[in-house]
């Protein structure tokens, strides 16, 4: 810990980080990012950058602030950028571990678009109205729940909906019920069009 009035940056890593330990010391944060930033920005940057600058960012953000709540944990008898490296890989491997989660449940390719039209073709459409339908019922959900409407729609049970996502399950229920009847109006509205056509008899 810096007792005397020796400059932080001359300070080794481990004294830097007992110097943090007060949260307040803004010196000696202020040294701990021109030291360490380019170790956060550079080992998510690795990982991640495929997803975009802005995810880089908030791992980042999120690495720091749980190097701030952990600090008055760390042992000064090992060494930081060892403790550091621990950090960011664990913020780095649960983004990675979720990211796969969504992605095997709600991402909506050409692929699946056969298992789509197929559900839909049961209530009655054909290939080209279901994926028109579907795009209309996703119209009508909230855009921070459209991925779990995906995943109803593709048929993945709500009980798993709901553990993928972290959302209680009656609001899983309550968007299966919602869409439901957006599906059911949506055919009604096929069905009265189909009706209404010009017939060539």
């Amino acid at each position: 810990m810096n007792s005397g009035n020796i400059p932080y940056g001359d300070l080794s890593n481990e004294d830097l980080a007992m110097s943090c330990k007060n949260y307040d010391n803004q010196a000696a944060w202020d040294e701990f990012r021109v030291r360490f930033d380019r170790l956060y920005y550079g080992r998510i940057a690795s990982h991640v950058i495929r997803y975009g600058q802005a995810v880089v960012d908030d791992l980042v953000g999120e690495a720091l602030y749980k190097t701030v709540r952990g600090i008055s944990r760390f042992d000064p008898n090992q060494p930081l950028v060892a403790w550091l490296t621990a950090i960011i890989d664990n913020v780095v491997n649960d983004y990675l571990r979720a990211l796969r989660r969504k992605q095997s449940f709600v991402q909506v390719s050409t692929s699946d678009a056969r298992e789509l039209a197929s559900l839909l073709n049961s209530r009655g459409l054909g290939s080209e109205v279901a994926l028109e339908t579907l795009r209309e019922i996703l119209e009508d959900i909230p855009p921070d729940k459209r991925r779990w409407a995906q995943a109803i729609l593709a048929g993945v049970s709500p009980y798993r909906v709901s553990q993928t996502f972290g959302v209680p399950k009656d609001a899983i229920y309550h968007l299966k019920n919602k869409l439901e009847d957006l599906l059911r109006e949506a055919l009604r509205r096929k069905g009265s069009a189909i009706d209404d056509a010009p017939r060539n008899d």
